[in-house]
């Protein structure tokens, strides 16, 4: 039987507060960052959103603009105060499906649609970073990527 966090309160929260209208907040923020997109990286908008803690290159890179950007490897992203280095965490729309189906289905979609290689076996990476060029997006082949750029830079 699944639970509701509908009017679930944590002992700390404000007056008003609940989980599920937290939840629903922090994903108009996560779009409306990405949607303004303060760091110019490739792909952010109201569909493509999803800041967390995942793995990333580290150091600094040359994003396919032509721009150097310093990537901070496993780190917590956060928007709109948090660490952006314009990495994302392409499930992030799923685990918010109960939340607002609507955004989530529509970052699901344009996923989909604009990122088809993300998707292998049915599962999403753990992140990647639409800024970077080629493999170098996916979590899983950024390492590899990260060490050749940054030994050439």
């Amino acid at each position: 039987m699944a639970r509701s966090s509908r009017g679930r309160r944590s002992a700390d929260a404000g007056e008003g507060t609940d989980y599920f209208a937290n939840t629903r907040r922090a994903i108009a923020l996560q779009r409306d960052h990405a949607r303004r997109n303060s760091g110019r990286f490739a792909g952010y908008g109201e569909q493509l959103w999803g800041l967390s803690a995942c793995h990333a290159p580290r150091g600094r890179l040359r994003l396919a603009d032509g721009r150097w950007q310093r990537l901070f490897g496993y780190v917590n992203r956060g928007a709109p105060f948090g660490l952006d280095d314009g990495t994302l965490v392409p499930w992030a729309a799923s685990a918010c499906l109960p939340f607002d189906p609507d955004a989530s289905r529509a970052a699901l979609g344009h996923i989909k649609a604009s990122y088809p290689g993300l998707l292998k076996e049915g599962r999403l990476p753990g992140g990647f970073n639409p800024s970077l060029a080629g493999d170098g997006r996916k979590a899983g082949s950024m390492s590899a990527s990260s060490v050749l750029t940054r030994g050439s830079s």
